[in-house]
Formats: structure tokens, sequence, C-alpha cells
């Protein structure tokens, strides 16, 4: 009986061990058999692009001038204040001229004392001297150059000042302006009169309208080594709230809205620094090709040459992709 049981008991563990054994080789063959998974591709796409020129800068006053001392002195008399508005012409401080009225009083005595004599050179060279005079002493008034607000002033009667120092400025806010720097592969759409919008950070949501006002006959190398070209933007009305020195980006309306080819960016890839990507060919194989691309924002990049619509391109895994420059 005890050897019947242990034969029943052999029996139970080699079916359980051959069932084991049964499970584990169809759960190895399932393996096998699941299908590699499928090679992730992208298509070459025709996109609608506006034609714009992205540019960004600084806004500055349309006109400046620096309130400076002519000469060494005391000031006498203050005539405006910061955030007064002031014509060509206005007069803005007066420097003490005591010394330099009674140095003409002088002089007008000399001439009278010289026609006197009849000595008629003499009077002619006095009375030119004279007139130098006058005007040396109506310098001493500091007036506005041009037109605008005084945005700036630090004056006030007794200061001692010295000569050539600044203590103000006068703007001209009428309009905006911006120098900006386009660069090489735009430069053949720029055109003066081309009509620019403006974003500012600091006032989300503000759009202003200006244009392309000017550039120079010939483009220059800027501090990049990047061929470029300086351009002025005007915005003749600004909106209200809009300071000289605010930030803003823009864009450059550069003609009507074109189509452009664009694919996922991950299906670029480089080889020695340059753009290449892998095409299907008609046979189904993979075919390697040089191209020439460029940004377009949203994880896609623009084809410039190289590719066609409807291109199927082969994204590479990232430990297959050489980094980009």
């Amino acid at each position: 009986m005890r050897k019947k049981g242990k034969r029943r008991a052999w029996l139970a563990l080699a079916i359980a061990l051959a069932a084991a054994g049964g499970g584990a080789y169809a759960l190895l063959r399932g393996r096998k058999a699941e299908p590699a998974s499928a090679e992730e591709t992208a298509k070459v796409e025709k996109r609608a692009m506006d034609d714009i020129i992205e540019v960004s800068g600084h806004l500055k006053a349309k006109d400046e001038q620096e309130i400076r001392s002519p000469a060494a002195g005391i000031v006498e008399a203050v005539s405006a204040r910061s955030g007064d508005r002031v014509a060509p012409g206005d007069p803005i401080a007066r420097l003490d001229s005591t010394q330099q009225a009674y140095e003409l009083d002088k002089l007008a005595y000399q001439i009278d004392e010289e026609r006197f004599a009849g000595n008629r050179r003499k009077v002619e060279l006095l009375e030119v001297e004279l007139e130098a005079r006058r005007r040396a002493v109506e310098d001493l008034t500091m007036r506005a150059h041009i037109g605008g607000l005084v945005s700036r002033l630090e004056l006030k009667p007794g200061d001692v000042l010295k000569e050539g120092e600044s203590y103000g400025r006068v703007i001209d806010v009428s309009s905006l302006v911006a120098d900006v720097e386009i660069g090489e592969r735009d430069i053949p759409r720029a055109r003066v009169g081309q009509g620019v919008e403006f974003r500012f950070p600091a006032i989300p949501g503000l759009v202003a309208r200006g244009r392309l006002e000017s550039f120079p006959a010939e483009a220059r190398i800027n501090d990049r080594g990047l061929v470029v070209l300086d351009a002025k933007l005007v915005i003749a009305a600004p909106p209200p709230g809009l300071l000289p020195a605010y930030s803003f980006d823009a864009v450059i309306k550069a003609g009507e809205g074109r189509e452009v080819l664009v694919v996922d960016s991950r299906a670029v890839s480089y080889k020695g620094g340059k753009p290449l990507v892998e095409r299907r060919a008609a046979d189904g194989s993979w075919e390697e090709l040089p191209v020439e691309t460029e940004g377009f924002g949203s994880g896609l990049v623009r084809v410039v040459a190289g590719c066609a619509e409807g291109d199927e391109l082969r994204i590479p895994s990232p430990g297959a992709k050489e980094g980009k420059p």
C-alpha cells in the first residue's frame, strides 16, 4: 500500500511539472509570436504661413535733447519743471549773468570812446566783439531745441553747475521709433513702407501698428558674426501707455501668405552638423537624404529643400540621432 501511495505521489508531481513546463513553453512561444513594434514615421505636409519678418527691440522717443549747462555758473532762475510740455526756443533755466552784463556795459563804453576818437576801424572790431558777447550772455539761458515733454529736470535756483553736464531731458513722444536688425535670409523681402505689428510684455494684449520707415543701402556683420540689415520702425500714433524703453516683439508684413512644407522635427538628424532625413523609397527601403530646414514652431520644422509634399520620413530612435549642433 505504501509503495502504491509513493507511486501516485511521484505521478502527480510529474504531471504538475509537465503542465508547468508546457505553460512556460506556451508563454515563450506567445512572446516570440508578438510582432515587433512598428517604426514611427512622419509625413511631409503643406501648411499656410504668413509672409512675415520677425524682429524685436526697444522703443525710443522720436527725438530727445539733453539739457546741458552751457558754462560753469549758478542757476538764477528755472522756467520749467518735469512733466511740462515745451516748444522749440522755450526757456528752461537761466544762469547768473551779472559779471557778463558788466563786461558788456564796459565794452559798450569803450566803443563810445573809440567812436569819439574817430578810430572807425577799432570801433568795427569792438562791435563784432560786443555782438559775440551778447550771444554768449543769451546762451546762459538753457532752452528747448525740440518740442516735447520735459522728462527729467534736476535744477533749482542757487545750484552750482558744471559746464557740459546734463541736468535734464526733453523727449518728443509724438511718435515712437525702434532700431532693429533684419536677418540675412529676410533682407530681400524687406521694403520701406511695409506694415509692422508690435506686441509688448509690459502691456499684454496690446497691439500697436506702425511701418518700416527706413534702412541703409548696405548690410553689416553684427557682434555675433551674423549678416544683418539695420532698419528703423515707427509707430506714428502711439496708443496710450506706451513709453520709451519698453521692449517689444514685432512682425513686419513682408507680403501675402504662402504655403510651406513642414515635418515633425524628430525626423531630422544631424551628421557632421548637417541635417538629413531617411525617406521611404519606392521599393520600401529607406534612403538617406540631405535637407535644408528652418524653425517653424510647435514641434515642426520647415523643409526648405530636399523633400516634397507627401514624403514619408522615418523618425529614428533617440539613441540613433546625433545631437543638434
